[in-house]
């Protein structure tokens, strides 16, 4: 058989020219392509068993987060601002302390002894009030002390000058 349109010689089976592509008036419409045969079951007509394994299914395979070849390091936190206590101010206590130390020390020393006592009280109660309370009455005591000792010095000093003094040699 030839092509109407080109005179290409044609296959049989075809509807189309396969040179010029022109549709064939009288040709044959193509031979229908055969259908699979349906699958049977293979009960045999018998009723379906409940406790029967079931059928195989290929296994699909769960989904994957996405992973990264290269984890960024998480970002840091914004620093915390924190409260400092404020720091109690102690030189006046530490200063009482000491000057009662030493008027406790040179109680003998009357001239040196009661003006360090002296001044020893006075930053002692001062320093009571702003902090370093401890060492504050540390040196209120050391300096009360230190009168103590250097009033039963003079004391004891007037008493035996007083007695050396009767006696005629």
């Amino acid at each position: 058989m030839q092509c109407t349109n080109c005179g290409h010689e044609l296959v049989s089976t075809s509807g189309f020219c396969g040179n010029c592509g022109a549709a064939l008036v009288g040709a044959a419409p193509p031979a229908p392509q055969p259908q699979p045969a349906p699958v049977q079951n293979p009960n045999y007509n018998q009723p379906p068993n409940p406790y029967q394994q079931p059928a195989y299914q290929q296994p699909v395979p769960a989904p994957q987060p996405a992973q990264y070849a290269y984890q960024y390091p998480q970002p840091m936190a914004p620093p915390q601002a924190y409260i400092v206590p404020r720091q109690e101010q102690t030189g006046l206590s530490i200063t009482s302390l000491i000057l009662g130390i030493f008027s406790v020390l040179c109680f003998w020393l009357f001239f040196i002894s009661l003006p360090l006592a002296i001044t020893a009280l006075i930053m002692g109660f001062i320093g009571k009030g702003k902090g370093g309370k401890g060492m504050a009455i540390g040196g209120i005591i050391t300096a009360i002390v230190g009168i103590i000792f250097t009033i039963l010095f003079i004391v004891i000093a007037v008493a035996l000058d007083e007695s050396a003094g009767t006696t005629n040699y």
